[in-house]
């Protein structure tokens, strides 16, 4: 028997040329690389890209403190609180706030024009206490650190009348 008599005809006909198509099998589809679904799937994840980089973008601003006016001393020093530091643990508050001096103040041979302090508020006690605070060279927190501590200090009461007064009030949302 030679190897010609083993070959295979490939060729392949219908059993039946008029023959209803089979249903049971999933249909073929081509891969087509212009095809309008795939255009569709394209525009779909450009656009959600292009809304992440957009909110991306929109987010990435620099947080800056909104400082609000509490008062003014009578030295001319302007104190100002930022609400949105507020944070509430039942009825004891912490809250940054700033004093903005108009002439230098010098504390252990260190001169600085303001200094940011976060102080913790009894709401029903009318006491605070120190947390920590930085004094800065410049006005409104700007230039060098000049210096810094943190450190919880002693309860003392909130005198009537004084700017301590004025923070402990837009600290606990008294009017």
């Amino acid at each position: 028997m030679a190897w010609s008599d083993l070959a295979i005809n490939w060729t392949w006909e219908p059993v039946d040329k008029h023959s209803t198509p089979c249903y049971n099998m999933p249909p073929y589809e081509a891969p087509m690389l212009f095809a309008i679904r795939s255009r569709r799937r394209f525009l779909t994840i450009l656009a959600y890209v292009s809304l992440f980089f957009t909110l991306l973008v929109l987010n990435s601003a620099p947080a800056y403190a909104e400082w609000v006016a509490v008062g003014v001393s009578d030295s001319g020093t302007t104190t100002y609180a930022d609400p949105n530091t507020i944070r509430r643990k039942g009825n004891l508050v912490t809250m940054w706030y700033l004093y903005d001096f108009n002439t230098t103040q010098t504390v252990l041979k260190k001169s600085y024009l303001s200094s940011r302090s976060q102080d913790e508020y009894d709401c029903t006690e009318d006491r605070h206490r120190a947390l920590a605070s930085t004094s800065f060279s410049g006005n409104m927190g700007s230039g060098k650190v000049r210096a810094s501590y943190s450190i919880k200090g002693k309860w003392e009461p909130v005198q009537p009348g004084t700017m301590t007064q004025a923070l402990w009030n837009v600290a606990c949302g008294k009017p």
